[in-house]
């Protein structure tokens, strides 16, 4: 009986090494991993770590292919797109209130990157629910449209990660009321807009784009609008350099009336493909070695209208669109151009704003900072900091390393005492009357006398209040071991 209740009460952790637990669970497929968090507490702390994320994401032996797509500005699904079935499932996209409108302008890495009204970015996850909102506002109130809205009225935007500084990018090109262009991009790190306007390159400005970017390889990409006009050119943004160059684009051997280009992932290389009016296909032109321009290899489907989202291990493309007999839904095809299979009964609108999406239970960079922010110290901290020879202890709750800095430039001023204002424990703080150490008194009496003068003390607080992000800051003089900093 009694070896019953301890087998009952021993956990998995007591029956298999961690190291081999931590090995079964990269080799569970995204969607059952997702679940079994709900297990153990050992469980969700394994699948909850960032690094595990990062490695199950690279390494997980079956990535899971789901198309996201926006119906009517409402409505968004999830269709799950498997060579032996496909399913399909209601998402509601992480907005507290329903946005007159929205839409979705890509995804990288798990994540999505959403548009609401009326200037906002969302970049959600929906397999672990988190969420992002960023505004663009400074771009949104000096466009040359007074609607700015993503993902109409800008020249070019695109969604991507830079691996040399663990960061996400959303890159805008826009133009102004005097029409002039700009380039924007956003750090999802720091959660700042840094202007890039002098890497802008003629290209930009010279052609008429297809203003949704392709994540791949590093880069975004981007094809012209017009099939004949500047068909040579694929434009490319270097997430790591910052910087714009081009791509040459499959020669056609037959010249003939196009539909415009739209490009796609397919079986990890570079696609673009457009509808042949003369033929009714789709012509699928395949980079096979990325940059190589003996590599373009063509496909053709004979579907009228068809959107490839992505190929099977055996080369077998999956795409929605309708064909001239009226058929309508999502086909596999083969690469010989034969149909496979046609799944009918799935959400697949004709138009609509859509993207490609590989489950991941990634979190973004400043997400994982903020966590352990929090995770670390939930309670007020103190850092020591130099200012006129004088030991001076800064009380905050935030981060210590940014408001040091940040008090580190404007240092050559400080604020008068208030004792009234200071929060337990210190409030006990002696005066300085009362301070034993009668050479520190005497240089705190000289620094106050020092302080009172100066006139422009609220003006350097409020840089400091400016600089830390809102964050509530007091300096307390105290007699404390001097740290130089």
């Amino acid at each position: 009986m009694e070896n019953k209740k301890n087998d009952k009460s021993m956990s998995i952790h007591d029956i298999l090494p961690l190291d081999l637990i931590h090995r079964i669970l990269l080799r569970v497929p995204i969607r059952h991993l997702a679940r079994l968090r709900c297990v153990s507490k050992l469980c969700y702390s394994l699948i909850s770590d960032p690094d595990f994320a990062e490695l199950h994401f690279h390494h997980s032996p079956v990535a899971t292919n789901a198309y996201f797509i926006i119906e009517n500005l409402a409505m968004a699904y999830f269709v799950y797109l498997d060579d032996n079935d496909a399913s399909q499932k209601v998402m509601s996209p992480p907005f507290k209130k329903k946005p007159s409108h929205f839409a979705v302008l890509g995804s990288c890495r798990g994540f999505i990157l959403l548009y609401r009204d009326p200037h906002f970015l969302v970049v959600w996850n929906p397999l672990n629910g988190f969420s992002k909102r960023i505004s663009y506002f400074h771009i949104f109130a000096r466009h040359k449209y007074y609607v700015a809205r993503l993902p109409y009225k800008f020249h070019l935007y695109g969604f991507g990660y830079d691996a040399s500084q663990d960061d996400y990018l959303v890159v805008l090109a826009w133009q102004d009321k005097d029409d002039h262009y700009h380039l924007d991009y956003l750090s999802l790190r720091t959660n700042l807009w840094i202007n890039l306007d002098a890497a802008l390159s003629n290209l930009v400005d010279s052609y008429n784009w297809n203003p949704r970017g392709l994540f791949f390889n590093g880069t975004i990409h981007w094809v012209p609008s017009i099939f004949e006009s500047y068909k040579d050119v694929i434009l490319i943004f270097d997430m790591k350099e910052r910087t714009f160059s081009s791509l040459s684009m499959p020669e056609q051997p037959v010249k003939s009336v196009c539909s415009y280009s739209i490009l796609a992932l397919l079986g990890g290389c570079l696609a673009l493909y457009y509808r042949n009016y003369d033929s009714r296909k789709t012509e699928i032109w395949v980079m096979k070695e990325y940059k190589v321009h003996s590599s373009w290899t063509l496909y053709q489907i004979p579907c009228e209208v068809f959107h490839p989202l992505c190929s099977y291990s055996n080369g077998d493309i999956i795409g929605r669109g309708y064909t001239f007999l009226d058929k309508r839904g999502y086909f596999i095809y083969n690469v010989r151009g034969d149909l496979l299979k046609h799944f009918k009964n799935l959400c697949c609108p004709i138009s609509g704003a859509y993207a490609m999406y590989t489950e991941s239970l990634l979190s973004l960079p400043s997400a994982i900072k903020d966590k352990d922010k929090k995770n670390k110290k939930k309670e007020n901290w103190t850092s020591t900091l130099r200012f006129h020879g004088i030991d001076v202890i800064l009380m905050s709750i935030g981060n210590s390393d940014s408001l040091e800095e940040s008090c580190h430039e404007v240092s050559t001023r400080m604020m008068p005492l208030d004792y009234s204002k200071l929060p337990p424990p210190l409030s006990n703080v002696p005066p300085i009357c009362e301070i034993e150490d009668a050479d520190l008194r005497q240089k705190l009496i000289e620094l106050q006398s020092r302080i009172d003068m100066l006139e422009v003390y609220q003006n350097v607080i409020s840089k400091i209040h400016s600089k830390s992000r809102g964050f509530n800051v007091v300096f307390v003089f105290m007699p404390i071991a001097r740290t130089c900093c």
